[in-house]
């Protein structure tokens, strides 16, 4: 029996970037299938969570 080095073990057991792609967009199509209403509402409120930060800082910086 071979024994392997935990470096070797853990080296095996990653996922891929192209796995780890394909697993999340078969996660996105079941939940879009599932509340297509929900998966919209948290992507626009993701949208604006990014988004809002930089309009409050450009707003600061025009106003000053």
């Amino acid at each position: 029996m071979k024994l392997r080095s935990s470096k070797q073990s853990k080296k095996e057991d990653q996922m891929s970037t192209r796995d780890v792609l394909s697993a999340l967009l078969s996660v996105l199509k079941i939940i879009f299938k599932i509340s297509p209403s929900t998966v919209m509402v948290k992507l626009i409120k993701s949208i604006v969570d990014a988004v809002l930060p930089l309009l409050v800082a450009f707003w600061q910086l025009r106003n000053h």
